[in-house]
């Protein structure tokens, strides 16, 4: 576990290049703008996903990963538990800036867990899918990804917002609502399944590369 957490700590410095760039674009779609803004509870864990899978995949950085005493499948891991706790991190942060703009504006200060829960749920399972495909198409392709992972995410900000006001879904999230411990077995069970499945892939991807 212990070279874990050094691996972890390894993200985080390297994510602290980019900080500006996580400020920035919190404050932009943060409640000063627009309230309860979807681009923030959802773009910023993808952002941030983005960031730390990506900052040390470059070729020089994989050579150098290798040649420490560690197990690739630790390697793997550790960016799963990286990705993972920032994901959780965003989650909150937004839920957080979204209530501080809020109070700031019209002096009612609410946190919407709603919106943190689905974006740290709608966040891990992107990260499920997200790291084997980058781990597949290597570097070059991952930038392709990057910019569909993007697109896909901004454009369905539209598509969720109409599948939310539906009353097939209104349904749905009532049910959930009324019956948290079930909602929280399926929402966590789903989860497990999605990224043992994913980090068991992509280990497989890993260990056969060629760094």
């Amino acid at each position: 576990m212990s070279s874990i957490s050094l691996l972890m700590r390894k993200d985080l410095l390297l994510l602290k290049r980019y900080l500006w760039l996580i400020v920035i674009y919190t404050i932009i779609f943060s409640g000063f703008v627009q309230k309860d803004n979807l681009l923030l509870y959802n773009f910023l864990p993808m952002l941030l996903l983005i960031l730390v899978v990506n900052n040390d995949m470059q070729p020089s950085s994989q050579q150098f990963l290798g040649t420490l005493p560690v197990r690739r499948k630790i390697l793997v891991l550790s960016k799963y538990a990286s990705a993972g706790s920032l994901l959780i991190i965003a989650g909150i942060l937004g839920g957080l800036v979204n209530s501080l703009a809020r109070y700031y504006l019209d002096g009612n200060m609410y946190f919407h867990t709603l919106l943190v829960v689905g974006s740290i749920i709608s966040g891990l399972l992107f990260m499920a899918l997200y790291i084997p495909l980058f781990y597949w198409i290597g570097p070059k392709g991952g930038q392709f990804l990057n910019i569909v992972l993007i697109l896909f995410v901004m454009m369905g900000n539209g598509i969720v917002t109409g599948i939310l006001s539906t009353e097939q879904t209104i349904i749905i999230m009532d049910w959930f609502n009324n019956h948290p411990v079930e909602s929280g077995v399926i929402c966590g069970g789903a989860i497990i399944v999605a990224i043992l499945t994913s980090y068991v892939i992509s280990t497989a991807i890993f260990k056969k590369r060629d760094i």
